[in-house]
């Protein structure tokens, strides 16, 4: 009984004295759930007095002792009243915009407006809508759309930011500027969110209601708490983030298995349809090259049999891409390749590309090549006797 309690401090005196070690982490003295304690949980606990009947289904017993008795009714007392609203942390700063406003609309808005800028470790609470402006037009949706600028300062952090809704949420992450943003993490769902390695620069947190409609304000559902993280790069190599200077292959890393300048692995882009597979977990160390307007474009296959989060790590001598796609094997002479994540870029001053997308059970592969931080992939300026050829990755699975 002890074990199912651990929200609860026990009491094993029946003094009400006993009652200020309480803590009230869930209102659990809300025997009704009607989000008060009151007579009736005062009538229902009365009811159970004595000793439980059944220990482990007995929620009269507050205290966890196996009985319903003095400690029981001090602790119900001394939570009389409403229940607390324990969805915002106390300490959590506010969005500072009512809902139904735009206050906080960021690069969505004509004039930029932002919510508070937040620091490592900072929570913030608000409220998102959704809404038809024309209930006869399915196409006049509109959403509320909360911009948090951030900023790091000295050296690439790996950076979290989770969002726990009551409605389906859009949680990103966005560089850039105004006049052309970039998405470099985005996840939903009523937990989302994600980790990502971020160089020093301005950025902003993103949330909006994955939908266009079906969520207004007069609902119970528009709330939201989102935090932000942030860490240092590690030292030990083993993150997301590493020290810059690091080397680029670890010891253990697995072998690519193909020598500068051919290919085996061309996936996708090979008339031999040819891929190399990566674990999860599993480091892989490999060369890639451009030369004569071709590159060497390398695809590492993996299976994923349980939905959830999964990143790539790049880390290059040479300004690369890492991107992650879904293989269609059905046709083994001409499997189809579609990217599901955005590309990610590693440059060559031992700096991280991170990808990462939510995954469904189905075939995959993680894509490496050389390219632009704008997207272009780079094809001359490296051939295999540069000395820019070497890269690893990781594929991290959730």
């Amino acid at each position: 009984m002890i074990a199912a309690l651990t929200q609860r401090v026990l009491c094993t005196s029946a003094a009400l004295a006993c009652i200020a070690t309480i803590a009230s982490a869930d209102c659990f003295e809300d025997l009704t759930g009607d989000g008060n304690v009151g007579g009736a949980d005062l009538g229902t606990l009365l009811a159970a007095w004595g000793e439980c009947a059944d220990p482990d289904n007995c929620p009269e017993d507050l205290t966890g002792d196996g009985n319903v008795g003095g400690a029981d009714l001090g602790t119900l007392l001394a939570a009389w009243g409403e229940c607390p609203d324990e969805f915002c942390p106390p300490d959590a700063l506010d969005e500072g915009e009512p809902c139904g406003e735009s206050l906080t609309g960021g690069c969505n808005m004509d004039t930029p407006m932002f919510g508070p800028k937040l620091q490592c470790g900072d929570s913030v609470c608000g409220t998102a809508w959704a809404e038809l402006q024309d209930p006869g037009d399915p196409d006049s949706g509109m959403r509320d759309t909360d911009w948090y600028p951030f900023t790091i300062n000295d050296e690439q952090s790996e950076v979290t930011w989770s969002v726990e809704a009551e409605f389906e949420a859009v949680a990103s992450i966005v560089g850039g500027d105004c006049d052309d943003p970039e998405v470099i993490l985005s996840d939903v769902g009523e937990q989302a969110g994600g980790t990502t390695c971020l160089p020093p620069g301005d950025y902003w947190l993103f949330i909006a209601p994955a939908s266009f409609e079906g969520l207004p304000c007069d609902g119970e559902s528009n709330r939201y708490v989102a935090t932000l993280e942030m860490c240092e790069p590690d030292p030990d190599g083993e993150g997301l983030c590493e020290s810059p200077g690091c080397d680029v292959c670890p010891a253990d890393a697995t072998d690519e298995g193909e020598p500068c300048g051919e290919d085996h692995n061309g996936g996708c882009n090979s008339d031999d349809n040819l891929f190399s597979s990566i674990s999860c977990g599993e480091t892989i160390c490999g060369t890639s090259w451009a030369k004569n307007n071709t590159r060497d474009m390398d695809w590492f296959l993996f299976e994923v049999t349980e939905a959830g989060a999964y990143t790539a790590k790049l880390k290059s001598q040479f300004p690369g891409h890492v991107i992650l796609a879904e293989v269609d094997l059905s046709d083994p002479d001409s499997p189809a390749c579609t990217a599901v994540s955005e590309i990610a870029y590693s440059d060559d001053e031992c700096s991280v590309g991170i990808a990462t997308a939510e995954l469904e059970p189905g075939t995959y592969a993680v894509f490496v090549s050389m390219g632009q931080e704008n997207g272009v992939g780079i094809f001359d300026g490296y051939p295999c006797d540069s000395g820019e050829n070497e890269y690893s990755v990781t594929l991290f699975c959730e």
